[in-house]
């Protein structure tokens, strides 16, 4: 996202500019918006288990595999471990966008937005509009290079300590 379109943001939305000049205006996340993303993550894992089971398998099998999808689904949250995993494919990052773009347009569908999200440009924006959105800055994203490079700090007793 470019310093112009940042400048449009408002304290309830900001600017999403894909490559072919459509504009949407992704929302801040609300509490519902956090507990239906923790929902998709959870219903997609148990989906995925439901998957899994082969037409030969017993009703026993069928019962302990979807017993163990649901209590496994049930610990997972879309900002940690597995859930965030699967929020950093594609169809978790066209879900994220879509839940921030909805409110201001309802039309406007998964498949649409994830057909755009295809494209890495798109993708990047997409990300940067979220982080600008939901404060979180560049220092939130620290590269183990930039951690390298600070200066060393002699303690008392000889021994050096990063600062």
């Amino acid at each position: 996202m470019d310093d112009n379109s940042r400048g449009r943001a408002t304290a309830a939305s900001a600017p999403l500019t894909f490559a072919d000049g459509t504009e949407y205006q992704m929302s801040p996340l609300t509490d519902k918006d956090i507990a239906e993303l923790d929902e998709w993550v959870q219903a997609r894992s148990i989906r995925i288990a439901r998957m899994s089971l082969s037409a030969e398998a017993d009703a026993m099998e069928r019962r302990e595999t979807m017993s163990l999808a649901m209590s496994e689904a049930s610990r997972l949250t879309w900002m940690a471990g597995e859930g965030a995993a699967v929020m950093a494919t594609l169809p978790g990052m066209t879900r994220l966008v879509w839940q921030s773009v909805k409110k201001s347009h309802p039309d406007v569908t998964e498949r649409m937005l994830a057909e755009k999200l295809f494209s890495p440009e798109n993708l990047n924006a997409a990300i940067d509009t979220y982080e600008h959105l939901n404060n979180i800055g560049p220092n939130l994203k620290k590269t183990k290079a930039t951690r390298k490079g600070r200066k060393r700090k002699r303690r008392r007793g000889g021994k050096s300590t990063r600062r």
